[in-house]
Order: C-alpha cells, then structure tokens, then sequence
C-alpha cells in the first residue's frame, strides 16, 4: 500500500495553528500595552481640547459678540466751555463697535483733554455692558485779561487757558492787563494769573493802593500813589518786593521826596526821583 501524507498534513495544520495562535497572543499583549500606555494621555488631551473650546467660546462673546459692543455714550459736566455734540462724535469715533473690555480708558482720557482743552479734568469709565462714560471738570475763570492791541475782554482760568471772550459789565472778576498774544483757546503766560492773585494779596497785606497793573511776559508794571510807576519781576516774591516798595514809599515821603520810578526787578533795587 501506499502511505497517505495525511499525518503530515495534520502535523502542518498543528504547526500553523500554534505559530498562529502566538502572533494572535502577541498582538493581543502589544494591543493592552498601547492601550495602558497611551490612555494616560487620552483623558489630559480631552481637556486641554474642552478647555480651549471653552476658551474660544469665552473670547468670542466677550471680544466679538454683540452684547459687549460699545453703541452709547453718557456724558456729564460738559457746559460752557466743552462742546458736548463735538465730544459726543470724538468718543464715538474712539469707540463704537468696539468691545467695551477693548476699551482702553487712560488713552481715551489723553486724547480728550488734548482734545478739549476746555477742560481741566476729563474722566473716562465703563458701564457695562456697553456705555462709555465721559465726566468732565471745566475749567473756572478767575480773571478777565486785555491788552493795548484790541478792545476786547477774555476769561482765563488759573493756568493761564483762555477761555473765551466775555462781556466785562456781567462779571466783576479782576481784570489783568497783559501785553501779549491773547488767543480763545490758547494759553497765555501760566504764571500771570498766580502772578496777579500773588501780587494782589501782597498790596493788600501792605495797604499799598495800585491804580492799574500791567503784565509783560517777565515782569509786572503798577502805578501806586502819586502815580509811581513800578516795576516787579513775575519771578520773585511778590510779597518780598511790595514790603520793599512800602517801606520805600514811608522812608521818602518821610524825606519828602518825590519818586517817580521804582525798579524792582533786580537784587539791587533801582529808585528814580522827581527833580
């Protein structure tokens, strides 16, 4: 008989099944080691992913949505010397259709006070969700200045700011004469109106009668009793100068004599007499 290659075949089929069953085993290990290996990073990876969803989600409504779009302005304080409908369309300008947390306030303020010079103060706020406001501190006159070269009368404010032109019989501020540019909106010199209440307050301390008071950018001129003229400088002690001038004034009229000038805008002071 002939021997069949059935056992060989079986022995095959075993041979296979076993080889197979290892790479079956091996990959079911390799497949549980991936699995603990790289789950770890699974559940951070997630949300890191919900967290920047989240975020963009975030940034979306409070940057780009319109519930924080800027669309009105309140504004107070603005009256005689700020234009409200002007400031109204400079805010606007600045600000509408931006998101009110993109608003940058400090910035906004300097553009408005070099803007509107009007003011001495301008504060700027948010009020949420989307309304700017604007406060605004004007400027006060203390003064009413004038010169030779023009008939007519300005207000200015301590710092010097003009504030514009004013009918002189409404007001009974002290009115300043200066020789210089004087300009509705422009400053004049900023020391003139400390100046002025400095050398006021020193006449009256003294009891030293002035009949007018000129100012030049560096010094001041009076004409006091018997139309003595003098000279002050707008850098010294106004104090300092007029309790010389007083004590001049007592020693001469003590002498009996006559002054006509007196200059005291130096260390040295200068006396000139009537011959």
């Amino acid at each position: 008989m002939i021997p069949t290659s059935k056992p060989a075949r079986s022995e095959m089929n075993k041979s296979f099944l076993f080889k197979k069953s290892k790479i079956v085993k091996r990959k079911k290990h390799y497949s549980k080691y991936y699995i603990r290996h790289y789950s770890r990073y699974v559940k951070p990876m997630l949300f890191l992913l919900l967290s920047f969803a989240i975020a963009g989600v975030v940034y979306y409504f409070f940057y780009h949505s319109d519930f924080f779009k800027i669309d009105s302005i309140r504004i107070e304080g603005a009256k005689s010397f700020v234009n409200q409908t002007d400031l109204e369309e400079v805010v606007m300008g600045n600000t509408f259709g931006h998101s009110i947390f993109m608003l940058d306030s400090q910035e906004l303020k300097k553009i408005l006070q070099e803007t509107f010079q009007g003011s001495k103060e301008i504060r700027v706020f948010k009020i949420y969700p989307k309304t700017v406001g604007v406060e605004v501190f004007e400027r006060v006159p203390l003064a009413l200045v004038h010169n030779s070269n023009s008939s007519e009368v300005y207000m200015v404010d301590m710092d010097g700011y003009v504030l514009g032109i004013v009918d002189e019989e409404r007001t009974n501020l002290p009115r300043i004469k200066y020789e210089g540019d004087i300009k509705v909106g422009h400053f004049v010199d900023q020391k003139l109106v400390p100046v002025f209440m400095e050398l006021v307050g020193a006449l009256n301390d003294n009891r030293v009668n002035a009949s007018s008071v000129s100012f030049f950018p560096n010094y001041a001129t009076l004409y006091v009793s018997e139309g003595v003229e003098v000279l002050v400088s707008n850098d010294k002690s106004k104090t300092d100068s007029i309790r010389i001038l007083n004590d001049l004034l007592k020693q001469t009229e003590t002498e009996g004599k006559r002054i006509k000038k007196v200059d005291l805008r130096y260390n040295k002071v200068i006396v000139s007499y009537d011959e």
